[in-house]
């Protein structure tokens, strides 16, 4: 996805046809978030591959990730509907 410089460019016709789907649904501010939802899904697949013997280091690496999304998603509030942020919580 090329990089958009401009918040402004978001609202244009053309992007929101192309790449919409990322970020209607986020606050203006956070439009970033589905991209961050991706990367912690990728963390946890590497995690649980990574360590596949060392159940222990598995379990305590994949609450730590859970307990920071939370904690993100709890602080930022992204999303536009209220209940969703509750829902993601």
């Amino acid at each position: 996805m090329k990089k958009v410089a401009d918040a402004k460019e978001l609202d244009r016709t053309k992007t929101r046809m192309r790449f919409g789907y990322l970020y209607n649904e986020y606050r203006d501010k956070h439009y970033y978030w589905e991209i961050a939802k991706i990367v912690f899904k990728n963390l946890i697949i590497l995690v649980l591959s990574y360590y596949e013997s060392f159940v222990k280091m598995k379990a305590i690496l994949i609450i730590i990730l859970i307990i920071v999304f939370i904690a993100m998603t709890s602080y930022m509030h992204p999303y536009k509907e209220k209940y969703l942020n509750k829902l993601e919580v």
